[in-house]
Order: C-alpha cells, then sequence, then structure tokens
C-alpha cells in the first residue's frame, strides 16, 4: 500500500472517528500519517478540558512514547494505527490509546537502559510517569490508560458525599428501627470502622512524621548559605506560627464547650489525670529508646529523633549518600501507604455521620456552625497578622501584598493542598511580589514545613475547646505548656490536603481529650481544610517575602504595581 492510500484510508478512517465524537465521543485515530493532526486534535481538546499547558506537553510526550512502543512491536509498523479517546470523570482527564495487535505492554520493561540516546530518553519520560499509566488489554486490542490530570477535590467531593450519605442513612435507620436495633449497629458496625480508620492512621503517622522531617532535612544539603538563610527563615516563621498559636488559643477559649457533640463520644472518658507542664515537655522530648516514641505515638520525641539523625545524616556529607537515598524512598512508601488508607476516609465519614444521626438530634448543628464560624474567624484573623509581620519586618506597607495575596489564596482555597500549589507559588512571588527568583526555589520548599500557622490555628481551637466540653481545666501553666509543645509540633505537620485531622488524635490524647472524638471533625474537616491550607500558602509565601526584604531582593516596582 502506498503511502497516498494510507493517507486517503487514515483520512476515511477519521471521518468515520469524528462523527462518533460527534454522538458524545472524544476520539481521534492516530497514525504516522495523522501525526500532527492528532497532536494538534489532543492540544485543542484538552485546552476545552481547563487542562494546563504542561500537562498537555506531557500528555503529548507520552501518548507519542506509547505509540512508538506499540508500533515497534507490531507485526506491520508501515500499516500501524490506534485510537485516542478523552474522557473526563469527575474532574479527571483520562488518555486512552488502543490499538489492535499482539499483547504488549508498553508500560513495562522498563528497566533497561539502552544505551541509544533517543532511546534513553524516550524511556525515561515514561519512567517518570509510570504512576499515571496503566495497562489492559480486551477485544484484541492493547489499551492504555494515561491519566493526564487529576482532580484535587474529588477526596473532598467524596468525603462531603460520605457525610451526606452517612447523615440520610442515619435519619432513617433512626426512623425505621427500634433504638435496640440502632445501639446495636452503633456498637458492633459503625463504632467498629471508626476505629479501624483512626488505628490505620496512628499506625502510620509516626513513621510518617519521621521519614518526611528526615527527607526535608537531607534535602538542603546542598543547598547554598543554607546555615544563615534558613536560620533567617525559621526566625520569621517561628515568631509568625507563636503569635498565630495565640491568637488560636483565645479562640479556643471563646468557642467553649461543645456538649452535644461531646455527648458523642459518649462512654469514653476524658483522662482527667493529664497535664502539661513545661519541664515535663522539654524532658519528655528526649525518649528512653528509639522504639518507645514510635510505640507510645509521642510527637516530640518523634521530631526529636528525626531532626536529631537528620542534621547527623546532612553532616556525613557523601558517606552517607545510600543512607538519604534510602530515606526519600521511605518517605515516599509511607505517604503511599497513607494515601491508600485515606481512600477509605469516606467509608469512615458514613459510619461517623451514621453514628452521630443515630445518637443525637439535630440540635448539634449548631455546635458544628460555631466550630466552622469560629475558626473562619480566627484564620482571616491569622491573615491580617501576617500582613502585620510583612509590614514590620519588611519595612514596607502590606496593602498591596494584601490585595494580591487575597486573589492568589483562591488557588489554595479550592485545591487544599500546599504543596500542589508549589509552581504558582513560586510563579507568584517573582512575578507579583518582585521576588529574586533563586529565592523562592530555596525558601517556599522549606517553609512548607515551618509554616503551617492555619493547621496549627485549626488545631489548637479544637483541642481547646474538646478540653473544655470534657470539663478539664485550663489553668496558666497547661496553656503555657501547651502554647510550647503545640509550637514544635508545628514542624511535624504533614503537608497534604486533610493531613492536619490526622494529627488531632495525638494532640487531644496530649491534652485529656479522648482520641476517638477526631471522627466528630472528619465530616466537616473539608470544609475547614479549604481555609486552613490557604493560610498556609499564606504563612508560607509572607515569610518568603520577608527573607527576600532582609536580604533586599525584592523589585519594588514590580511588589507596588498591579
Amino acid at each position: 500500500m502506498g503511502t497516498l492510500d494510507i493517507c486517503r484510508v487514515a483520512a476515511a478512517r477519521q471521518m468515520l472517528i469524528k462523527g462518533e465524537s460527534g454522538m458524545g465521543r472524544k476520539s481521534y485515530e492516530f497514525s504516522k500519517a495523522s501525526y500532527s493532526d492528532t497532536m494538534k486534535w489532543l492540544e485543542e481538546s484538552l485546552s476545552e478540558m481547563k487542562v494546563s499547558q504542561q500537562e498537555i506537553l506531557v500528555a503529548e510526550l507520552l501518548l507519542e512514547e506509547t505509540f512508538l512502543r506499540l508500533e515497534e512491536a507490531s507485526a506491520h509498523p508501515e500499516e500501524f494505527f490506534g485510537e485516542v479517546t478523552l474522557r473526563k470523570r469527575l474532574g479527571d482527564v483520562s488518555l486512552y490509546f488502543s490499538a489492535k495487535g499482539e499483547a504488549c505492554n508498553p508500560v513495562v520493561g522498563l528497566e533497561e537502559v539502552p544505551e541509544d540516546k533517543e532511546k534513553f530518553y524516550n524511556m525515561a519520560i515514561l519512567k517518570a510517569h509510570r504512576e499515571d499509566m496503566s495497562y489492559s488489554r480486551r477485544n484484541g486490542k492493547n489499551i492504555v490508560c494515561i491519566r493526564v490530570h487529576a482532580f484535587s477535590g474529588k477526596a473532598a467531593l467524596y468525603t462531603m458525599a460520605g457525610m451526606a450519605a452517612g447523615c440520610l442513612i442515619g435519619v432513617l435507620l433512626k426512623q425505621l428501627l427500634a433504638p435496640e436495633a440502632c445501639s446495636w449497629l452503633v456498637a458492633n458496625i459503625f463504632s467498629p470502622v471508626e476505629n479501624m480508620f483512626i488505628h490505620a492512621l496512628m499506625m502510620l503517622l509516626a513513621p510518617m512524621i519521621f521519614f518526611s522531617v528526615m527527607s526535608g532535612l537531607v534535602s538542603m544539603s546542598d543547598a547554598t548559605e543554607i546555615g544563615r538563610l534558613g536560620g533567617e527563615l525559621i526566625a520569621v516563621s517561628l515568631v509568625k506560627l507563636a503569635a498565630s498559636i495565640a491568637i488560636a488559643i483565645g479562640f479556643g477559649i471563646w468557642l467553649g464547650a461543645l456538649p452535644e457533640l461531646g455527648a458523642m463520644v459518649g462512654s469514653v472518658a476524658a483522662d482527667s489525670t493529664a497535664t502539661l507542664s513545661v519541664r515535663d515537655v522539654i524532658v519528655g522530648i528526649i525518649p528512653e529508646n528509639i522504639v518507645s516514641p514510635f510505640s507510645s505515638g509521642n510527637l516530640l520525641q518523634v521530631l526529636f529523633l528525626s531532626c536529631f539523625f537528620g542534621l547527623f545524616l546532612v553532616k556525613s556529607g557523601e558517606r552517607a549518600a545510600v543512607v538519604r537515598g534510602g530515606i526519600e524512598f521511605l518517605n515516599r512508601f509511607i505517604n503511599d501507604i497513607m494515601k491508600a488508607v485515606m481512600v477509605f476516609m469516606p467509608l469512615a465519614v458514613v459510619a461517623s455521620m451514621a453514628k452521630m444521626m443515630l445518637n443525637t438530634d439535630f440540635s448539634m448543628l449548631w455546635d458544628y456552625g460555631r466550630v466552622i464560624g469560629v475558626n473562619y474567624i480566627a484564620q482571616a484573623l491569622v491573615l491580617l497578622v501576617l500582613c502585620v509581620f510583612v509590614s514590620a519586618v519588611g519595612r514596607c506597607s502590606f496593602v498591596p501584598f494584601l490585595k494580591k495575596i487575597v486573589v492568589f489564596l483562591v488557588l489554595p482555597f479550592s485545591i487544599r493542598s500546599s504543596s500542589a500549589c508549589m509552581p504558582e507559588m513560586m510563579k507568584f512571588c517573582s512575578e507579583k511580589l518582585g521576588i529574586e527568583e533563586k529565592l523562592p526555589m530555596f525558601s517556599l520548599p522549606l517553609g512548607l514545613q515551618i509554616n503551617m500557622t492555619g493547621s496549627a490555628a485549626y488545631i489548637v481551637i479544637l483541642a481547646l475547646s474538646m478540653r473544655l466540653t470534657f470539663g478539664l481545666p485550663l489553668d496558666a501553666e497547661f496553656l503555657l505548656s501547651f502554647f510550647f509543645a503545640t509550637l514544635l509540633l508545628t514542624f511535624a505537620f504533614p503537608s497534604a490536603p486533610g493531613s492536619a485531622v490526622i494529627l488531632l488524635a495525638s494532640v487531644f490524647e496530649m491534652v485529656g481529650v479522648p482520641e476517638a472524638a477526631i471522627m466528630l471533625f472528619v465530616g466537616i474537616d473539608p470544609i475547614l481544610d479549604c481555609m486552613r491550607s490557604a493560610i498556609n500558602v499564606a504563612g508560607n509565601i509572607s515569610s518568603s517575602f520577608m527573607l527576600a526584604r532582609l536580604e533586599d531582593k525584592v523589585d519594588e516596582k514590580i511588589y507596588q504595581g498591579s
């Protein structure tokens, strides 16, 4: 078959596929003859789906490499063609490439190191995005799925759906079943589901913090002027965190007891003997052995161990290169496991909400409204305090900063992730605030772990409110010790959507509140997480801006401009 004939056949096939696309399918035939047209169609279609240019470029590269590998394995490479299909479901955008032929999985066999430079680069592209690709075979076709865009709000959507479903199930069961049957369901189904979820979180929390902090420390070993710049960044961040926690303590006391929510914990009693003192906090930071912090879930001791070993790894230089690689692997490994556990959060929310509706009436909604309202007011005040620090430390007006940051915070508010905002944060710092481009590349990743101002405020408010709910005292010594302990714990907060609620169990235990009380807030956590993620990002950006002002690395014209 000649080249002209191949083009005619491809055109005829393409007309058929375009007709199918008009009936609701986003499909296109892909062959060597239609390569340019396919890539143009792909870019236009993905742009219509609001996919970023970077994601479009990655999708084009992965599609090309998938095509080449399947073509190479085909019995007739010169006649090889396939169908490209785009699907958008619940915000996720996926690309499917299907082609007839013998079974061939282009996603496997990526461990070899080809000598040809072009093949090496092609394989590197596939390796880098291996987690976004999957393979299946149906009806004699090889089908490769490429995840182009992942909707970051999916977890929040599922959690909110679980909350609504749990409330509906609870209301229906309460109307249809006898009280004895409802009690049996709570004791044998809903409470066990809650407990299993909490135990899974607590099992992974300590190792996740340990490897996360160590990985962050060892990754900074080659940064220029790390000592001076890092010291300045930590100093300004600590002062802001202290102010944020002090504000949150006031709001936690103002929120006060939540009797309707406290009744949900029911038979689980608070630990009235649990006390905090500055001496105990300081002395208790150093564990008796390496194992006890992990077995007891003492996060302050876990944090001490991670910093202690991390700093010595940094000083070891190249001798510890293998160990650093192992730390980074274990950090990713634990985070992957945590993601797998968090998949079951909607199920735990259903159980929690159903249990709540079976045990209480609608009067508890007032308590939830108070929790959400007080948290939002507190977080807004923290943002204003950050602006005051920008003005005082940066020796400039905070008005341009406030006007620009409020617009930018729509992004972290919607996607609920500080880490996911990192590229846009760097762009914002250089293009809107006028910070010298290289500085945010150092300060923002480091600040990601030490600027959890929103998360700190959230945990302090809930911990103090629940302590009051269980009738435990808030004397001056306790508040001072709690302030100090929370300030240290803030460095252990994971920067992932919904991560602050994971730490609630340990903080609740520290202040004498039953761990089971965290399930009271899992259902409304997505609502609270939006605001605290935005304030976390604001705290990180403000620290970078203040550091840049101290180092005289801010373009005044850009900062004062629109």
